[in-house]
C-alpha cells in the first residue's frame, strides 16, 4: 500500500508522544517593601517562583527579604497566571539560598546575598 498523506499525518500525530518532556530551569525571586500604616511602615516580603511554564506569587508576608534568612514563610497558596494556585513553603538559609518546595519537589538556588533595601528584588535562577 503506498505512502499516503493520511498515514503523514497519522505519524506526525503521534511523533510528539514519543519525544520526553523537558522542563527548563526557573527562577525563585524575593521582594521586599513596606506597607505604610500604624505606627510606621511594616516590612514585607513576597516570594515569587518560576518554574518553567508559569510564575506564581506568594504572600505579602511581614518581614522583608533580608530578615527571612534562616526562616520559612510555611506553607501558604500562590497566585498564578489565569487564577492557577499551588501550595508552596519558601525559606531562605544562612548560606543566602532561596528555597521553594511545592508538591513534594524542593527548588533551590543560591545568591551572593539577600537584598534588604525597601523596593529591592533578590533573584537567582535553578536547572
Amino acid at each position: 500500500m503506498p505512502f499516503t498523506s493520511l498515514r503523514a499525518l497519522a505519524l506526525l500525530a503521534v511523533t510528539p508522544l514519543l519525544v520526553p518532556f523537558v522542563r527548563a530551569g526557573g527562577t525563585i525571586a524575593c521582594y521586599t517593601s513596606h506597607l505604610a500604616g500604624g505606627v510606621g511602615n511594616i516590612p514585607i516580603h513576597n516570594p515569587e517562583f518560576y518554574d518553567g511554564t508559569d510564575t506564581y506569587i506568594g504572600g505579602p508576608f511581614n518581614l522583608a527579604c533580608g530578615e527571612m534568612v534562616g526562616r520559612s514563610d510555611g506553607y501558604s497558596t500562590w497566585e498564578g497566571g489565569d487564577g492557577r494556585t499551588i501550595s508552596a513553603n519558601f525559606w531562605i538559609t544562612d548560606d543566602s539560598c532561596m528555597n521553594v518546595e511545592t508538591g513534594g519537589v524542593h527548588y533551590w538556588c543560591c545568591t551572593n546575598g539577600i537584598n534588604q533595601n525597601d523596593g529591592s528584588v533578590t533573584t537567582c535562577n535553578y536547572t
